[in-house]
């Protein structure tokens, strides 16, 4: 029983690590070609700051299996509480998954970019794949709702976790099905702009909330207090 608290702790942790991991992957980097920029100057940057880019795609490499422990962990939570029939919590199981292969795709064609110096000759390839980047970004947010959403309903319905985390995950949703509707070319909702940045700091601040609830309520002193969990 020891033994298992012990992991059920750790595997409640490995969302922290994995927000830890991904915050810092992305500021390693200095931020991206505007991307209406030509391609020479997308190739220079990708150029320029080669290792920085590749260790960020390693970095985000290095979290995908970290979040799928915390998915495995936080599906046991959710699935429990949801009983027989169970439906939002394989959503949010399978919004998980999505989530990690897009994100995948997205360090893929940043390694590429940056690792793919010959390509620098070629305009056409290197505008290409730096609209793909771009656009994995945009496009993980179907997968991130379905995630979050799933997973934030269940918590409001049966109280696992933490309401008040479930009520915040249906705003970051919103929030993150903004960041997707910003394919502009220009403006606000300009292609990685400033929208699209803060979908995913809601997506990091609701696993991050998520990770930190779940080791609290599986720490032994709130078990011996009786402490139900439930909170608001």
């Amino acid at each position: 029983m020891h033994g298992d608290a012990k992991w059920e702790r750790l595997g409640a942790a490995t969302g922290i690590l994995f927000v830890v991991l991904l915050m810092v992957s992305i500021f390693m980097v200095p931020q991206t070609p505007d991307v209406n920029a030509a391609p020479g100057v997308i190739a220079s940057y990708y150029s320029d700051h080669r290792n920085a880019v590749l260790a960020s795609a390693y970095l985000g490499g290095l979290a995908i299996p970290v979040f799928l422990w915390f998915l495995g962990s936080l599906f046991q939570a959710l699935r429990r509480a949801e009983g027989e029939h169970a439906r939002l919590s394989i959503v949010c199981l399978a919004g998980g998954i999505a989530t990690a292969t897009f994100a995948l795709g997205m360090a893929i064609f940043a390694a590429t970019l940056a690792w793919g110096s010959a390509l620098q000759a070629d305009g056409g390839a290197v505008r290409a794949l730096f609209l793909l980047s771009s656009m994995s970004v945009q496009f993980i947010y179907f997968a991130m709702v379905a995630f979050v959403l799933a997973g934030s309903v269940l918590m409001i319905r049966t109280g696992v976790i933490s309401r008040w985390i479930g009520e915040a995950g249906v705003v970051f949703a919103a929030v993150m099905l903004v960041g997707a509707a910003s394919l502009a070319p220009s403006g606000a909702f300009q292609l990685n702009g400033g929208l699209t940045f803060a979908g995913l700091l809601a997506f990091a601040l609701w696993v991050l909330s998520v990770s930190v609830r779940m080791v609290m309520l599986a720490w032994p002193r709130r078990a011996a207090v009786g402490a139900a969990p439930v909170a608001r």
